[in-house]
């Protein structure tokens, strides 16, 4: 992005392949005096293989469902965006590529140390091994132990305990009412609220 925000550089990724993409970012890394030895795809976290990985290359042939999920994730984006504007100790919105998730996380404790900080996480997932669909999530952590009573829920969602302790509000429960922002309204301001409980109990 330019000073105006306008894009310098775009590419399209279609019928590209990972090493043609390091290419063409690490030209026009140098074009704009940026070292472009920084680029490269050794990760510090682990994610799903996938033929990409080994030279496929991307394939935009099925616009519908990419138009799908941009829509998704606009909605979510605006969703997040709300929460940092509504609720105090949020950090920014991030995208984060080992699960592709967008979420903001919720500090109670900005007085603690880095050690001792609790938060609650509120994000939106395409989906992954666990749950092979869309859906929001807000979660505590640290995670309550095991023997918690977890809360009634006031609100939308469900309590998810597989693989991760956090209130679970699904792309199918979604789409069945015709209210739904302010379906997603109240599960945000109900589910943060139960997190709070749990980290204020637990």
């Amino acid at each position: 992005m330019g000073d105006n925000r306008n894009p310098l550089y775009t590419l399209s990724l279609d019928q590209q392949d990972q090493n043609s993409i390091l290419v063409w970012l690490k030209s026009n890394f140098t074009a704009l005096g940026i070292d472009s030895q920084m680029l490269s795809f050794n990760m510090h976290y682990k994610i799903p293989d996938h033929p990409i990985a080994h030279g496929a290359k991307f394939d935009l042939s099925d616009p519908e469902l990419f138009s799908v999920y941009s829509d998704l994730y606009r909605n979510a984006a605006a969703v997040l965006f709300a929460v940092v504007q509504n609720f105090e100790g949020t950090s920014p919105v991030r995208c984060w590529p080992h699960h592709f998730d967008i979420a903001t996380l919720l500090i109670p404790d900005t007085d603690k140390s880095s050690e001792d900080t609790r938060t609650i996480g509120v994000g939106f997932s395409p989906g992954d091994e666990i749950i092979s669909e869309p859906y929001f999530y807000i979660s505590p952590w640290p995670y309550p132990d095991s023997s918690y009573q977890l809360p009634a829920l006031k609100g939308p969602g469900k309590w998810q305990t597989d693989g991760w302790t956090g209130v679970l509000l699904s792309l199918s429960d979604i789409v069945k009412t015709s209210g739904q922002k302010n379906l997603i309204n109240e599960y945000v301001h109900t589910a943060i609220q139960s997190c709070h409980d749990i980290l204020n109990t637990s």
